[in-house]
Parts: C-alpha cells; structure tokens; sequence
C-alpha cells in the first residue's frame, strides 16, 4: 500500500537520531515503565540500546501523531482529538501522550485491572504542571479503563464518536489468534479511527539476541513475526477494511552497522483512513454495555487565554524591562557607563516577545507600538526613522536607600512588638506576685 502524502511527507526525517533527541529524560518516565520491561531480552545484557528500546517506540508514536497534527487532516482543533491506547499497561506512554496539547483526551484500556489500579498514580498531574498549565481548546480528559478489547464499550462509541486514533504499542503479539481476531474488528471496524499506529518485534532481528528459531523474547508472546509476515498482516487488514491505507517503519536500529540487513528490533505500522465507509452490516458488531470497567478519570489544568492581544503585549514588554533589561546588575553597570537611559527599537521588542504565544508572534512592529501607546506608561519616540522605546534608568543609590528605608521601618516595628510583649509579661509577673502576696 501506498503511504499518505501528509504521512510520508513527516516521516522522512523520523531516525533514531531524531526520536532519540525526543525521548524525556524525566527519570520518573524510566521508573514508569521499567519494571514490565525487564524480561524482554531487548534489556538483556546481550545488546544494549540507548535510550532503551521502549521508550524509542514511544517517541516513534508520538512524532507519528504530531506529524498527523503538523497537516490538515480533518482537524477540529476547538474540541481536541480522541486517542485511545489498547494494552496500556503501566501508562509508560502517558508523558508522550498528554504533551500532545491537539489532544483532548486520552482513553487507556488494559485487561490487566490490578496494574492500572497501581498505577493509576502515573495519570495525575504533577505538582508543576498546576502551576505551568498549557493552553489547550478545552481541559485534557484522561479515562482509563480495564476491560477485553474483542468488545468496544458503548460508552466509547457513543460518547467519542469520532475517536481520531487508535494505538496499540507491542501489544498484538501478546494475543491468542481469536483474541487478534477480536482485536481487529473491534479497532477498524467499530472504533474505526482515521489513524492505528501498531508495533511489534521484528523477528528477524532475533539472531542478534542469539535466540534459537521459535524462541521468542518475552515469555508471555504468542507469536513473533517477520518483516514479511507483519506485511502480510497489514496487506490482510487493508484488504477487509478498504478505506485504510498503511505504511511500515522501523524503530530501534541494531547497535551495529551490520545488522542493518535484518531491520530494526521492532516494526511499526501506520495505517491511514482515507474515506469514511457506511456501516457493515453483514457481521455482528461487538458492542456492548459496561463493557469496560473505569479505573481512572483525571481532568488536566488547563489555562485558558482571558487578555486581549494588545495586553499580553504590554505584560510581556513589562517582563522583559523588569527581569531582562533593568536588573540589579545591569543597573549597576549602567551606573558605572554613566548610562542613564536604554532604547529599543520596536522590532528588537518583537524579536524578544516570548515565543511560548503564537499569536504574540504573529503581531507586527506597528501593532506593538499601538499597544504600548495605549497603556500610556511608556515614552515612544522616532530615532532614525525607527519607532522605539526609551526607558530611564533609576538611580540605585536611591534604590537601595528606599530597600534600607523599608529595612529600617520592619526592625522598628519589630522592636515594638518585642517591646510590648515584654511589658505585658513583666505585667502578668507582678499581677502573679501580688496574687501571691
């Protein structure tokens, strides 16, 4: 099948080098993975991979969805997108996920209900990010379920009718034949998304482990596929379900330049759905009520933009005269120059605006003017053709004697204070006395 432009157009660049820059180094991302990882022979003492494996795939998906994102690509950007991970686990792909700000929620389902009731901990926020909240459309929605995905919860289609991804991360090979069976129907024919991201071993790349044929990494894998049976697999998926196109890539590759032939440890397939169909009807959809039983649900902080354009102008310039342009030492070197005034030009201002604002960055030299005239607190003038800004700079001496002024007043106050207590104790002690007398 032939791979989607928007897709190939992404992908081109997509190495180990660039998924490697993207893994987090969080030690917490480690700690929330590892512990299922350990009995893969990928994290044997046999090759060793930097980053690990696991957390090459998880960028690998992540890069795949930004990518999706990076195009039109049938986006409502007001409401976020609905992605759903099939065989979470521990939520090791969690970090990945919620740092995707398109996303309006994220859906886990996992059989395992004790490993996501442990861990339902890795969903929540972290203290940092109530404070440092992302702008998204809408606050990101975090559902986490256990449940059998041969059926589809109503709950999931009725309420996320349109689920934009699906991704199912070394997953497939933990599956009987029915169950893979189930796994297909349920994913492309219910669920139905516009993408299905799919990873699983590359067998090939077993006699690099030393594994015997028909030995497998994992204990629990039920089988392993080649590069040309995985092929075939996603030929078999695209020829039932017509709409979806795929594409196969690899991810991790081999420690050494000759194992370049056998691919890399694992594969990845992206399969793309390129027209909506009408509903089957020739086969029984597994659906059903309660299907799924909910661990989880978390509401991410979210902030939501309430200043005007020409406000977040203002308070930006603001920021960077108080904590960039007059700080203690540029005062202090100022002082020394015999400098008693800095100017700026309007376009260094908007080459300095933060970039964390999209729209700050669209503005323009002469809307930045406006803005700052009709705040009414700053002195505009013309130097060379060139509207800039000029900002006085206060005499520290006089600084530091309001600081020492403000000094002096605290200790006085807390003088009296001591002074106070003191009396009214040497109070009580005589009141005490004359009691006693």
């Amino acid at each position: 099948m032939e791979m989607p432009s928007v897709l190939a157009k992404g992908l081109d660049s997509l190495h180990l080098a660039d998924v490697t820059s993207k893994v987090p180094s969080d030690n917490a991302v480690v700690e929330a993975a590892v512990d299922s990882k350990l009995t893969e022979i990928e994290g044997s003492d046999t090759v060793t991979f930097n980053p690990p494996v696991y957390l090459q795939r998880y960028a690998a998906v992540q890069e795949i969805l930004k990518t999706m994102f990076s195009e039109p690509f049938n986006l409502d950007l007001e409401n976020g997108r609905t992605v759903m991970e099939v065989g979470c686990a521990e939520y090791g792909m969690h970090i990945f996920l919620k740092n995707i700000l398109e996303l309006g929620k994220i859906i886990y389902l996992d059989i395992d209900e004790k490993l996501l009731t442990d861990r339902k901990a890795n969903l929540r926020p972290f203290p940092a990010e109530y404070l440092q909240r992302p702008t998204r459309p809408k606050p990101l929605v975090i559902e986490a379920y256990a449940g059998d995905i041969t059926y589809v919860d109503t709950r999931i289609v009725q309420e996320n009718p349109e689920v934009w991804g699906v991704i199912a991360i070394e997953l497939i090979e933990h599956l009987h034949p029915e169950v893979l069976r189930g796994f297909e129907i349920s994913v492309f024919g219910v669920i139905n998304p516009e993408i299905v991201v799919v990873t699983t071993p590359n067998s090939d790349f077993n006699v690099v482990f030393n594994l015997p044929p028909g030995k497998f990494r994992h204990w629990d894998h039920k089988f392993e596929w080649t590069r040309n049976e995985f092929k075939t697999w996603c030929d078999k998926i695209c020829t039932e379900f017509p709409e979806y196109d795929y594409s196969v890539h690899g991810v991790g590759e081999g420690p050494l330049p000759d194992t370049a032939p056998l691919g890399c440890v694992s594969q990845m397939a992206v399969f793309t759905r390129n027209s909506r169909v009408p509903q089957r009807t020739n086969q029984i959809l597994p659906s059903k009520d309660n299907a799924y039983k909910l661990i989880e649900s978390v509401i991410f902080p979210n902030y939501i933009e309430k200043r005007t354009l020409e406000q977040i102008v203002v308070d930006d310039v603001d920021y960077l005269i108080c904590h960039c342009w007059l700080t203690k030492r540029n005062i202090e070197n100022y002082m020394e120059n015999d400098i008693y005034e800095v100017i700026y030009t309007m376009k260094e201002i908007k080459d300095l605006l933060p970039t964390k604002s999209t729209n700050v960055q669209s503005v323009d030299e002469e809307f930045i003017k406006t803005a700052l005239m009709n705040a009414n607190k700053y002195e505009i003038c013309i130097i060379d053709g060139s509207s800039c800004i000029r900002i006085a700079i206060p005499l520290w001496d006089q600084c530091e004697q309001d600081e020492m002024d403000e000094e002096e007043m605290h200790d006085v106050e807390e003088s009296k204070i001591s002074i106070n207590q003191q009396d009214s104790s040497s109070a009580r002690d005589i009141d005490a006395y004359d009691s006693w007398e």
